[in-house]
């Protein structure tokens, strides 16, 4: 349905409509040049900020984030070790293995964390445990009455993770962009 009638109320043609139109696509057609050519110039001179380092705000979330679960696990930890069902030193044990977990995450994460070299040497055990446990598994696995289904899902998780270090060499080998 147009905007103007194409007849007035009366029954004629609407007066102007044609000049109308014109003038309103004219409008349109005289802002689009005129942002087009004008915005650029104008925004050429413009200095924008520099972007806040995402990572850094990355990891202050995460530390942050880190610290309300750690404080959770020893409030946790605390209830537990009053429980007379709960052996104390059980509960010890699993607190310092989640406490390891989160401290492990924060140091590879910390400005002074391993360089590339490091963790090149870090993938490349990681990889060898991986065809070592994949091995093991392919003879155990039928040996111990896994039905082949289960053992080509847990070879599965073996190709991925083995994928993702693949993926991790690669990155430090090809310019960003360059498919790998």
């Amino acid at each position: 349905m147009p905007t103007l009638p194409l007849l007035g109320s009366d029954g004629l043609p609407f007066p102007a409509r044609d000049l109308a139109i014109t003038l309103a696509a004219g409008v349109i057609v005289t802002s689009l040049g005129l942002a087009s050519l004008a915005l650029p110039a104008l925004l050429r001179h413009w200095v924008q900020a520099p972007e806040a380092d995402p990572g850094a705000a990355e990891q202050r979330a995460r530390r942050t984030a880190g610290e309300a679960a750690l404080k959770d696990v020893e409030r946790l930890a605390a209830v537990l070790a009053a429980d007379p069902s709960r052996r104390p030193a059980a509960v010890a044990a699993a607190r310092a293995r989640v406490t390891a977990l989160y401290q492990a995450q924060w140091q590879a994460s910390s400005p002074g964390a391993p360089d590339a070299r490091d963790e090149g040497l870090d993938r490349e055990l990681h990889r060898s445990a991986l065809r070592a446990e994949r091995a093991a598994m392919q003879q155990a696995g039928p040996a111990e009455g896994l039905d082949d289904g289960r053992l080509h899902r847990i070879l599965r998780e073996f190709d991925l993770l083995e994928a993702s270090l693949a993926r991790a060499d690669n990155r430090g080998r090809h310019p960003p962009g360059d498919p790998a």
